[in-house]
């Protein structure tokens, strides 16, 4: 750990007695001016493994913690160097903000600045409850519509998790009625009454996509992972990985305005039209610096921080609609090869749908859909080809999807799906693969993974013969291509075989998707997946005698 100078040390020990108590702060417009404080508290967190060197005042601030952690449904634990803000003030804190160091561990990794109502007791590990703004680098998921290259409100567009992206965090929902029943882990209160949401400020990783293809899911420089080996850097990360960013945490008359600006000067910035959020717990004061959190080391520099009285400063700003426009998705299969079908669709608003077929008989009617339920169990059948189908959706007019949002249109839409229905015998019961195979699935003439996949029938098995399999995409086993408790499919190596069959991604592949339920997969290798080797997402599933590895 560092070694903090003497003033320093005398000031932290003074603030492990008195943290958490308020204390006045006048109207100031520099740092060196203030009364700055430091805490490290809440799940995870661990006085002994968080220091600092610098002070704000000073204008250079080093803080580095090995304990806590940034949990983006709950409560954090974390180091946080702070200030404390009379509620009745406005203030705008900015920083240059430098990733030293940081090592992926559970996702759970941050730094950054933030303003909040309360602050733990320095040293406690107990989880605490606050309200709090974030901006910050930490775990961010965001939306990405690649056709129009903008970050979206659709839930079903491109989703992108990065490891350590740049968001605005809103944690609210705590106030003094709930707080008892929050940590006590009431169960109804965490999931009815806190909100919390992240929003990125920076969507470079969708942009690539959308361009060229290209994924990454680190946008900060200096990350590394443990490994047997040793520390390695963090796989997924961004050639443009940035280290030195600015952040601002501004509160005005309008509500908290967080901000990330690169060091070429472009500005982000997330408005909460709430000015009183961080009023709950504590209305004297709001406390506001810089955390950090779980294996990080973060440098903060070029601090400026102002304070202005609201009568002083700009008047609120009426909040902006944003539209939301209207989506019906269809998660079922594509391919089957059995006639009887199961659509499973899914939208962002309530509303009612219909499904036609291509002789425009209504063969599903008046489905009552719910936003963001699915809806399945809605049967068709199927004749051997081509099946296409229409689903048309009519959005309920009274709904409402968000605070200061409203749907694009509650004109109906929509959407058409094919479904190719399609049979092979194979041999025996059985679906025979090999490398580079396009046969009829009999034993002495496989067809190709892909295909049996796609066109397995209840009650076949699909027999693995020996060989590599040079794959360039990934191996899906759609959700809907189900077996029964009864009748499980089957994905095995062949029983006759000298050497085990092996799927090679080539890094270029996401390896085994398992959507399905019901299923067996015994007895061949995954290797060279570019992320996990097998995911599974569907129940009753059985992996035996299955390697996996690179």
């Amino acid at each position: 750990m560092k070694k903090r100078n003497g003033i320093l040390l005398i000031m932290c020990l003074l603030v492990a007695l008195a943290v958490g108590k308020t204390q006045a702060t006048a109207a100031v417009n520099s740092p060196e001016e203030v009364t700055w404080q430091f805490a490290t508290f809440g799940s995870g967190a661990d006085k002994n493994n968080a220091s600092y060197d610098g002070s704000a005042a000073e204008g250079t601030l080093t803080i580095d913690a090995d304990s806590g952690k940034l949990v983006p449904g709950s409560t954090d634990g974390l180091v946080f160097y702070y200030t404390a803000v009379p509620v009745d003030m406005n203030f705008t804190l900015r920083a240059k903000v430098t990733s030293n160091a940081w090592k992926l561990t559970n996702g759970q990794e941050g730094f950054g600045l933030m303003a909040a109502d309360r602050v733990g007791e320095h040293g406690s590990s107990a989880t605490f409850w606050n309200n709090s703004y974030m901006a910050a680098a930490s775990t961010v998921k965001y939306h990405y519509d690649l056709d129009k290259r903008e970050v979206t409100s659709n839930t079903f567009a491109h989703s992108f998790n990065m490891k350590l992206g740049i968001g605005a965090q809103q944690k609210i929902g705590v106030t003094p009625d709930n707080l008892a029943k929050l940590e006590a882990s009431d169960l109804e209160a965490v999931t009815n009454e806190f909100s919390t949401k992240m929003f990125t400020l920076e969507s470079s990783a969708g942009v690539a996509k959308a361009a060229d293809g290209t994924v990454y899911t680190n946008i900060i420089a200096n990350g590394t992972v443990s490994t047997v080996n040793g520390d390695i850097p963090i796989s997924g990360t961004s050639p443009d990985a940035v280290t030195d960013m600015y952040f601002t945490i501004q509160k005005n008359n309008t509500g908290y305005f967080l901000s990330y600006e690169d060091m070429s000067g472009n500005v982000t910035t997330k408005k909460f039209y709430h000015p009183d959020a961080l009023n709950k717990l504590d209305d004297a004061y709001v406390y506001v610096g810089f955390f950090v959190s779980n294996c990080v080391n973060a440098t903060f520099s070029d601090i400026s921080f102002t304070t202005i009285e609201p009568e002083n400063d700009e008047p609120a700003e009426e909040p902006s609609i944003e539209k939301i426009p209207v989506v019906l998705s269809v998660l079922s299969q594509s391919y089957q090869g059995a006639p009887d079908y199961e659509f499973e669709v899914v939208s962002n608003c309530d509303g009612n749908m219909f499904i036609i077929d291509s002789a425009g008989n209504t063969v599903v009617s008046s489905v009552n859909m719910e936003a963001y339920k699915r809806k399945d169990g809605l049967k068709v059948r199927l004749k051997e080809g081509n099946n296409k189908y229409t689903l048309i959706f009519l959005p309920d007019k009274n709904y409402v999807p968000g605070e200061n949002q409203e749907m694009e249109s509650y004109n109906a839409t929509s959407k058409s799906k094919t479904i190719v229905y399609k049979t092979y015998d194979g041999e025996d019961g059985c679906l025979y693969v090999a490398p580079d195979a396009s046969g009829t699935g009999a034993k002495e003439d496989p067809m190709d993974i892909f295909t049996a996949l796609r066109y397995v029938a209840p009650g076949q098995r699909i027999v693995v013969k020996e060989g590599t399999y040079l794959l360039t995409s990934g191996l899906c086993i759609e959700k809907g291509v189900n077996g029964t408790a009864d009748c499980k499919q089957y994905l095995i190596a062949d029983p006759d075989a000298v050497a085990r069959p092996v799927f090679d991604f080539q890094k270029k592949g996401s390896g085994v998707s398992l959507e399905a339920d019901y299923w067996v997969l015994k007895g061949f290798d995954v290797t060279g997946s570019k992320n996990a080797g097998i995911n599974i997402g569907g129940s009753n599933n059985t992996v035996e005698q299955v390697n996996t590895y690179y």
